[in-house]
């Protein structure tokens, strides 16, 4: 074996080539394939679905992926996106066949694409300034249409095309494009990269991982977010030996509890182990129990909710809400998982509810794994329950050290606002800063709040399910008139596991999630300003906005920076 390809065949399974919108992608399939016989022979070192975490030349804070990066020593790096289903192109637009719908869809130019990837990739990489960089794109099932770069930049892949054949299409046309820059550009002469740098560069790369999947020795394709950037190696031992104790992980927000905890509960899974999946709000359960049924089959009652069980209960029921929970709760668990753990300490008799869903053998090594914010989401009466619980059960402790969700801006503005001093580390991602948005009334409010959402749509390109709202006054309470859908999320959690509109939220009830906007539309309440505060500020990945009347700024300032 001559060159390398991540994720290894032996890490495949029958989701990697399924994309979140349901479909699979042959085109991507028959690629894969045939480029993990190319490096037998060529000293190609290739990464699929590589993410580029902001596409800095068409305005996609979101980010993009390549379909499939090369890295190749003579040829440099090159970029192949690739289309699948038939493409056509009329009146300068392009289209694709819907096979579901049997109907045309407007697409963007994927010469386009490919390029705008091509650059942003460019400026990721140090002194590449002497590296070529070049781009393809790889057309499967469509023979040809009119189009200036169709015949220069494409290839048409059959599915009878032999190795050879395709690694000389690839060679002939970067060969073809070099020649054309060195007589354009006579002064930049391209270097070559030797062994040592080419094996760096892509061991580099592939600590930056894919969005649609990663190797199976890290963590499995469904659970892996449009949001999340990098697993530390700290995450990977962790999973890689989940049933060795019972585990307790604490991390402060943004540093991928929730991501380990659904990966746990799959993990769980496949060792045919019988698991249930605790949390305690009802749109985390939803969200969760999402991600996790397109990667495996789950049962009805094996995600559960425990704000949601406490909801039905009655008004004039006397029994305690332990009681409740035990007498609506399956038993006999083999394994538990338990995510935003430190909500669960509001609970009594916390342990022998414990006991009875794993088989009375709660202290048994390997039978649950929970995560929590326990430093910065805890009362005092919570932390002295915890001390006192867990003072003799047998656990490993573990403690998450990178924000994996937020850009170095607002992680940097969350340790100022709220003084905690056990936030972690940032993971260097670069952002806009947080803005305050002063406003004068109601109607003020709510025009500045229109600007902000019409500039993130229109003007950034983010879509209405990317932003959500977030305040402890209820929907009703708001009267927004806006041009835009703003979904209830208190009564509807569906609207964001089903990306519609807007999102309007409570600061508790949208708890371990996390949106590419936030809005906090009102602080929170003084008695509970601080941890309220920390929940709504850390919830942004790429940007902030928090609203206050003008008036009251200045105090609003020094309250939040005590």
């Amino acid at each position: 074996m001559k060159g390398s390809i991540s994720p290894s065949p032996d890490k495949l399974n029958s989701k990697t080539f399924f994309h979140y919108g349901g479909y699979k992608s042959r085109g991507e399939e028959l690629v894969y394939h045939l480029l993990k016989k190319i490096i037998r022979t060529e000293e190609w070192y290739i990464l699929y679905s590589y993410q580029i975490p902001e596409n800095k030349h068409k305005d996609k804070p979101e980010g993009s992926d390549i379909d499939f990066l090369i890295v190749d020593k003579k040829l440099g790096f090159i970029c192949l996106e690739v289309k699948s289903s038939i493409v056509k192109y009329e009146d300068q637009i392009f289209f694709n066949k819907d096979r579901k719908y049997d109907n045309w869809k407007k697409i963007d130019s994927p010469f386009d694409q490919i390029k705008s990837n091509k650059e942003s990739l460019r400026c990721m990489i140090n002194e590449s300034d002497n590296y070529f960089f070049n781009w393809l794109v790889v057309f499967p099932e469509t023979l040809t249409f009119e189009h200036k770069e169709f015949n220069k930049d494409s290839i048409i892949l059959s599915l009878d095309m032999t190795v050879d054949a395709f690694v000389e299409k690839v060679k002939n046309k970067v060969n073809a494009n070099k020649k054309f820059h060195a007589k354009r550009y006579p002064n930049i002469i391209f270097s070559e990269m030797n062994n040592k740098e080419i094996k760096s560069t892509y061991n580099k790369l592939r600590q930056r991982k894919s969005k649609k999947h990663v190797n199976r020795t890290e963590l499995n394709p469904a659970v892996i977010k449009n949001e999340l950037n990098d697993l530390t190696n700290l995450q990977i031992s962790i999973l890689n030996n989940l049933f060795d104790n019972n585990l307790l992980v604490k991390g402060s927000a943004g540093s991928g509890k929730t991501i380990m905890a659904i990966e746990s509960y799959i993990r769980a899974k496949e060792e045919g182990k019988r698991v249930l999946f605790i949390c305690y709000s009802e749109l985390l359960a939803l969200y969760i129990k999402n991600i996790i049924s397109k990667q495996i089959e789950i049962q009805e009652n094996e995600i559960i909710s425990i704000r949601g069980i406490l909801n039905q209960k009655k008004e004039n029921e006397t029994v305690s809400d332990a009681d409740y929970l035990l007498k609506n709760i399956d038993n006999n668990y083999d394994y538990l998982v338990v995510d935003e753990f430190q909500d669960l300490l509001r609970i009594e008799d916390l342990i022998n509810l414990f006991e009875v869903i794993l088989k009375k053998d709660f202290n048994r090594r390997g039978s649950w794994s929970f995560f929590g914010d326990i430093d910065n989401q805890q009362t005092e009466k919570e932390a002295a329950e915890f001390e006192i619980l867990f003072n003799k059960i047998n656990y490993t402790f573990y403690c998450l050290d990178i924000n994996c969700r937020n850009t170095q801006e607002i992680n940097d503005y969350l340790k100022k606002r709220t003084k905690f001093k056990n936030l972690v580390k940032s993971n260097n991602i670069k952002g806009e800063l947080p803005e305050l948005i002063a406003y004068h009334d109601k109607i003020d409010k709510n025009n500045k709040l229109k600007e902000i959402i019409d500039r993130q749509i229109s003007e950034i390109g983010h879509k209405e399910y990317n932003i959500t709202i977030l305040s402890d006054f209820p929907y009703e309470h708001q009267d927004f008139k806006i041009n835009r859908q703003i979904c209830n999320l208190n009564k509807n959690p569906g609207f964001f596991i089903n990306r519609t509109g807007v999102g309007y939220s409570s600061i508790e009830n949208f708890k371990g999630l996390e949106n590419n906007i936030i809005i906090l539309y009102d602080y929170p309440q003084k008695h509970l300003y601080l941890n309220r505060l920390y929940v709504a500020l850390s919830r942004a990945i790429y940007k902030l906005y928090i609203f206050n009347k003008n008036d009251n700024m200045n105090g609003f300032k020094e309250h939040y920076a005590r």
